[in-house]
């Protein structure tokens, strides 16, 4: 957990050396059908939120995937992908995606 909850430099260096492409793949929307199973939602808001927190540290980029981020995680939680993930997987989706948004409605879902 202190991988994504933690600011390191050489983590965010080792990620972006590694996933900066997927990272801009997820973000250009060439990962939309990464949509299909609850592990491959799990996956994308991985890649759309702490990568690109990773990525982008310090600079206004790097809440560029949240939005898109909250569309996989509601479609997620319509099919009930949620459900099949485990207790640690939810603290990703739907948790972290929901408790970054800006909307008191949206984070309400999370509570």
């Amino acid at each position: 957990m202190k991988l994504w909850f933690g600011k390191s430099p050489e983590n965010d260096e080792n990620i972006k050396n590694r996933f900066s492409c997927l990272n801009k793949q997820a973000l250009n929307g060439e990962l939309d059908d990464w949509v299909n199973t609850a592990t491959d939602c799990l996956a994308l808001v991985i890649v759309l939120t702490q990568f690109t927190r990773s990525i982008h540290r310090g600079t206004p980029q790097m809440f560029s995937g949240d939005n898109k981020a909250l569309g996989v995680t509601m479609l997620a939680m319509f099919h009930g992908y949620t459900k099949a993930l485990t207790p640690l997987q939810n603290i990703f989706l739907p948790c972290v995606t929901l408790s970054c948004q800006e909307n008191n409605t949206v984070m309400s879902l999370w509570l």
